[in-house]
C-alpha cells in the first residue's frame, strides 16, 4: 500500500531541548501513531510530566508557553517526552499513547486529569473539560508510571 500525505523532516529528536527555538512554536510533528507539539517551558519540566498552558501571559497572545504545576491550571497542553529546563524549548506529546507520572490512585480505564503538579489523577466530578485521556492500566505501585491514551489536545 502506498503512503500518502506530507513527509516531515526535523533535524532534532523529540527528546531534544535547546535554549533557542529550533522549530516554530506550536508546530505539530507526526511520528507513527504519536503527535507532538513544539513549546517553550516557563518552569523546569520533568520527563513524563503533564504540562498546561501558562495562563499568566498577556491576553491575546498565542506563544505556546507551558508550565508543569499550579493548583489553578485548568488548560492541559500535553505530556513532556523529555526533561525541559526553564526557559528552554522542546516537544510535548499531544496524541497517541504516552507514559505519564501517576499519583498512585489511577486505575485502568479511568479518565485522567492533571493533578497540578505534573502527575495525572483520576477525574473528579466537575473536571470533565480537563480530561487529557484514559488510563490503560493501574499506576505501577513502585514508580507510579501509567500509560495513557491521550485525547482532545490537538
Amino acid at each position: 500500500m502506498a503512503e500518502s500525505g506530507i513527509k516531515q523532516y526535523f533535524s532534532d529528536k523529540v527528546t531534544d531541548t535547546s535554549t533557542t527555538a529550533q522549530n516554530g512554536l506550536g508546530v505539530l510533528r507526526f511520528e507513527g501513531s504519536k503527535v507532538y507539539r513544539y513549546v517553550k517551558a516557563a518552569d523546569a519540566i520533568t520527563q513524563r510530566a503533564v504540562v498546561s498552558f501558562d495562563g499568566n501571559d498577556a491576553a491575546g497572545t498565542d506563544d505556546w508557553t507551558v508550565i508543569k504545576g499550579s493548583a489553578d491550571v485548568v488548560t492541559p497542553a500535553g505530556v513532556a517526552v523529555g526533561a525541559i529546563a526553564s526557559g528552554s524549548y522542546g516537544w510535548i506529546q499531544v496524541g497517541g499513547i504516552v507514559s505519564c507520572i501517576g499519583d498512585g490512585s489511577v486505575s485502568a480505564l479511568d479518565a485522567v486529569v492533571s493533578n497540578g503538579d505534573g502527575t495525572v489523577d483520576t477525574m473528579a466530578d466537575g473536571e470533565e473539560e480537563q480530561v487529557i485521556g484514559f488510563a490503560l492500566e493501574d499506576d505501577i505501585a513502585t514508580t507510579y508510571y501509567v500509560n495513557v491514551k491521550l485525547r482532545g489536545l490537538i
